[in-house]
């Protein structure tokens, strides 16, 4: 069309009017790093997290966290006020200098007025120390911390969830997700932990306890008679930082205790947990009537369910995935109805009641069936056999009129 009016088409160069400008201004896509570094600190990330929504129990509403950038490991400082980052800098920076006798070189943030202020830049001219920071709303240029942040507080999550603690206990999770983010292998490090890259040595794994777990510290010291317990039913919190030692919960005083003489549970689990899932069991029959019987079993352990409970709340959770894709076919090969009953007399050792059960079957392939427990104590087999024969044949019975009902022969 443009060659029949006689008009010339030609290639302008991509340039966009000031108007374009104004109007479609856009953040400009990133080029990838190639930039590494090859030392320890030769290259730190900081940021800081916070204010927490919940003040932890010490009272803590922040933290800090320092990153190697060669090795990846991470320290982390609590901290009551965002003011408290400078002195944390020059203690984490007297702490290296001393324990590996190196300087760091270069630190890098983003332009928190906890890091752009006159003393944090007077520590850097002092040291020697090359303070780069991001540009104003440009987190991508601060990419380790940003992805360190989510990490960090995603397992802290993960670990309070699981324990079913409260956010109180935030802290202790925090600490305890950066140490053990520090002693797992990443691709990153050619599959090595953090620990190993900066401190040229493996960790053992045998100190690690299930986050939440029941224990019992050794509490000898705090009782106040000799009468008195030696112990009290506390929650695995942690692991002491500068002491071979591990952090203890107790829930009636809400008091934190540290003790290396303890003892871990790591098979006690939380009844919330189990009321929970017997809850969505529950909720499943509606559409796996397979369950039933087996879900009702484990609901009678509700207020205090043991390991044996758990063991067996487990075994329902592996059929159901096991057989997720599991049916009931039904072919018109046969419209024979069979019915099948069957029960036991005083099965259940509790209270000595019978288990009654039986299958309707449309040819070959089920179409009802149940298993219940009776509601009397039978005095004899005969007895129970006669209620079970009663429950069925009133189920063959509205099993024909609805065949009926639907033109089946």
């Amino acid at each position: 069309m443009a060659n029949q009016s006689n008009i010339i088409c030609t290639d302008l160069p991509n340039k966009k009017c000031n108007k374009c400008n104004l109007a479609e201004s856009k953040h400009l896509p990133f080029t990838s790093s190639v930039s590494t570094t090859v030392s320890t600190f030769d290259l730190i990330h900081s940021d800081v997290w916070g204010p927490s929504s919940c003040v932890s129990i010490q009272g803590y509403r922040y933290y800090v966290f320092f990153i190697d950038d060669f090795s990846r490991f991470c320290w982390v400082f609590l901290l009551y006020q965002k003011s408290y980052v400078v002195h944390k800098f020059i203690e984490f920076y007297r702490w290296v200098k001393c324990q590996f006798n190196k300087s760091i070189k270069i630190i890098r943030t983003d332009g928190g007025g906890e890091y752009i202020n006159h003393k944090f830049q007077q520590v850097c001219k002092a040291w020697g120390i090359t303070h780069q920071y991001s540009c104003p709303y440009t987190p991508a240029q601060n990419s380790v911390t940003e992805r360190k942040h989510r990490h960090i507080i995603e397992t802290t999550r993960s670990l309070l969830i699981q324990a079913q603690a409260p956010h109180e206990l935030s802290t202790q999770a925090l600490l305890t997700s950066v140490h053990l983010i520090n002693i797992i292998p990443s691709s990153k490090l050619h599959n090595k932990t953090p620990y190993q890259c900066i401190y040229n040595k493996l960790l053992a794994y045998d100190h690690l306890k299930i986050f939440g777990c029941l224990c019992y510290p050794w509490l000898r010291p705090y009782t106040k008679s000799k009468l008195s317990p030696l112990s009290t039913p506390c929650v695995f919190v942690g692991y002491a930082g500068s002491q071979k030692g591990y952090h203890c919960f107790d829930p009636k005083t809400h008091k934190i205790f540290t003790s290396r003489h303890v003892v871990f549970n790591e098979s006690s689990f939380p009844v919330i947990i189990y009321r929970q899932l017997v809850g969505a069991l529950q909720y499943l029959t509606l559409t796996r009537p397979d369950i039933s019987y087996v879900v009702n079993k484990v609901s009678e352990h509700m207020h205090h369910p043991l390991e044996s409970h758990f063991e067996a709340l487990k075994r329902i959770l592996r059929f159901l995935k096991g057989t997720s894709h599991y049916g009931l076919p039904l072919f018109g090969e046969s419209l024979k109805l069979q019915s099948y009953v069957d029960s036991d007399w005083a099965g259940d050792k509790s209270d000595r009641k019978s288990m009654t059960g039986y299958c309707n079957l449309l040819g070959n392939f089920p179409i009802s069936w149940s298993v219940k427990k009776q509601t009397t104590v039978a005095r004899s087999l005969t007895e129970v056999e006669y209620k079970v024969l009663a429950s069925a044949v009133a189920e063959i019975i509205w099993l024909r009129q609805f065949l009926q009902e639907l033109g089946c022969p």
